[in-house]
This record gives C-alpha cells, sequence and structure tokens, in this order.
C-alpha cells in the first residue's frame, strides 16, 4: 500500500542520511528503501493472490521490518481477516500494535520492561498484561527456555512447562515455536492449545542437532501422552 505516509517516510530517512553522511550513503539508503519497498508490495500483492492463512513477522534487527513495513503489513492482514504472529526483537518492540499473537523470550522482556521478572506466575502476568495493553495484542506467548511457556490471552495465564529432554542444540527453538504458534491460529486452537503445541514442538527440535524439521507423528504422539496424562 503506497500512500502519502510511506512517501514522507521514506524522504526523511534519505534527507537524514544526506545530513548525517555523503552522497554515497545517500545513494545506498534510497537504494535499500526501494528494495524494502518492492518487498512490501510483493509481500501485499501475495496476500491477495494466495489463500494466506497467517502472517507471521519474525524481526532480526536487521532493517527490512521497519515501522512503515510492520504498520502497513499489519494493516493490510487486518484487512483481509489474517492473524499475525510476532517474533519481536528490543528495536521495533512497541510498533507491533493490534497483532494476534506476540512471543517475545524472558531475555527480550526482561530488556524491554527492565526490573526483575521472574518465572512465578505473578510476575509472568504482570509482564503480559503490560504487553497486551501497549502493544493491543490478543495473545501474550513468553518462551521460557528450559522452564516452557507462557501463554496469556487475557482470560487465561499460565506456564506449560516442558517435557524433560536432552537438549543438543538449541537453533530452530524459536523459529518452531512460532510457525507451530501461527499454525494453530490458523487452526482455530485455543491460546492454551497453541502454547501446549508450540511447546512440545520447540522441546522436539532442540533435542537434535542442527537446524531440523519437526517429526508430525512424534509431535501428534506427544501431544496424546500429555492430553492423556491430564
Amino acid at each position: 500500500r503506497r500512500d502519502k505516509f510511506d512517501i514522507e517516510f521514506l524522504w526523511i530517512q534519505l534527507e537524514e542520511v544526506i545530513e548525517h553522511g555523503n552522497e554515497k550513503d545517500a545513494k545506498t539508503k534510497f537504494e535499500l528503501l526501494q528494495r524494502i519497498d518492492q518487498f512490501l508490495a510483493k509481500t501485499i500483492a501475495l496476500l491477495d493472490e494466495k489463500a494466506i492463512t497467517g502472517l507471521i513477522l519474525q524481526d532480526y534487527n536487521k532493517g527490512v521490518l521497519t515501522p512503515t513495513v510492520i504498520q502497513n503489513l499489519i494493516h493490510e492482514a487486518r484487512n483481509r481477516q489474517i492473524p499475525v504472529s510476532v517474533d519481536p526483537k528490543f528495536k521495533n518492540f512497541w510498533n507491533y500494535q493490534g497483532v494476534t499473537l506476540f512471543k517475545p523470550n524472558l531475555k527480550e522482556i526482561r530488556d524491554v520492561l527492565g526490573g526483575a521478572i521472574d518465572l512465578s506466575t505473578i510476575s509472568l502476568k504482570q509482564a503480559t498484561q503490560s504487553i497486551r495493553e501497549r502493544n493491543r495484542c490478543e495473545i501474550a506467548l513468553i518462551t521460557l527456555s528450559e522452564a516452557g511457556v507462557f501463554f496469556d490471552d487475557g482470560i487465561t495465564a499460565a506456564i506449560c512447562p516442558t517435557k524433560p529432554r536432552t537438549v543438543a542444540d538449541v537453533c530452530g527453538a524459536g523459529d518452531t515455536v512460532i510457525s507451530i504458534a501461527a499454525l494453530g491460529l490458523s487452526a482455530g486452537l485455543s491460546a492454551f492449545e497453541i502454547a501446549l503445541l508450540a511447546n512440545l514442538a520447540g522441546g522436539q527440535v532442540v533435542e537434535k542437532t542442527g537446524v531440523v524439521p519437526i517429526e508430525k507423528a512424534q509431535l501428534r504422539q506427544e501431544l496424546l501422552q500429555l492430553l492423556q496424562g491430564h
């Protein structure tokens, strides 16, 4: 979506580079902004062309997810009733307004909110309440490493503990959690079911070396065992 706000934002950024840098820096910045704008246009086109049932914004602080890109993508997804799941980083933490699911980890929560946030339900609930109020998200999900996942949908807030596992490699665990959470949203699962399934999936991949896919049969078996235990 191209509008006056986007154009003004692009030129404000360009003027800042010209003021504080040289002509080469400005050209590089302008080319980068053009590429980001093209990325935004292509992404929005996909929302219209494909049967998209969920959108994940995974922020690595690399410059692609600028406030303008974030706001436009959320706007376009909401207009199409597509749930938006976010894995944030510190820089744009409060720019993800009105998303469906927001999934920081415990370190990111502590960095942003400050203070001593411990693993008690009361402390975590206070943190997610602050997040839900400021970002207006429907579900806040905090990954707690070996302690599991905490979820809060405004009605229910609880910790889903991890299953005891032998950890080989944590690479890809966060990616797995946000992917499964987004999939759960698209399937219409509750916040509890999303947290339960995402927690199991994240635990599954850390048992293996490298970035590995989820074993669907194993995930199904572990979920059934957990539900039967309840």
